[in-house]
């Protein structure tokens, strides 16, 4: 009686544990995935290259201002005040364009910025292939690294690089 109890006690644990399903937890970087995506983006790119556009105009201008005031202290020190004048008015108009050109510039980068800020595809296409990595790989859920409730976790479950790696095939 007693084996016959035990038997089936054995058998009832074993049917429950082979029932379980062994739940599989990833974790990703999304702070990586964020830097690393988002520089790969299209639209971070052309907001990136109008930055460069801007600083490379500002630094010529800049440029053409320490020219011009090379050029005035050359006539201040041959004394001619006309010339002195002349360089004083086109260091101002200079000046002043450089100042108007940096509000106009910040304006529509800010603006360019905000438009696709609010773009949340790019998020969209972040989850989507955090999701497919997970789904593919047999991971039940994904942790961010950044979690304060994650205490430890192996590299072996970090699936950053193989997001990365679909993002790209995504993006091509």
């Amino acid at each position: 009686m007693k084996k016959l109890l035990i038997s089936v006690v054995l058998l009832s644990l074993g049917g429950l544990l082979f029932s379980q399903q062994i739940t599989r937890m990833a974790v990703v970087d999304y702070s990586r995935l964020l830097s690393v995506y988002y520089q790969d983006s299209r639209k971070i790119k052309e907001v990136n290259d109008f930055e460069n556009e801007i600083i490379d105009e500002l630094a010529s201008i800049a440029d053409d201002i320490t020219a011009l005031e090379e050029k005035k202290i050359d006539a201040q020190k041959a004394g001619d005040s006309s010339a002195v004048l002349s360089y004083d008015e086109m260091i101002d108009q200079k000046k002043k364009y450089q100042q108007d050109y940096l509000r106009i510039k910040k304006t529509q980068l800010n603006n360019m910025k905000e438009k696709y800020a609010s773009s949340l595809s790019m998020t969209t296409e972040i989850y989507d292939a955090i999701s497919f990595v997970a789904q593919s790989q047999g991971y039940s859920f994904v942790m961010k690294k950044s979690d304060p409730d994650l205490v430890w976790w192996s590299p072996d479950v970090d699936i950053t690089d193989a997001v990365l790696n679909r993002l790209s095939l995504l993006n091509r």
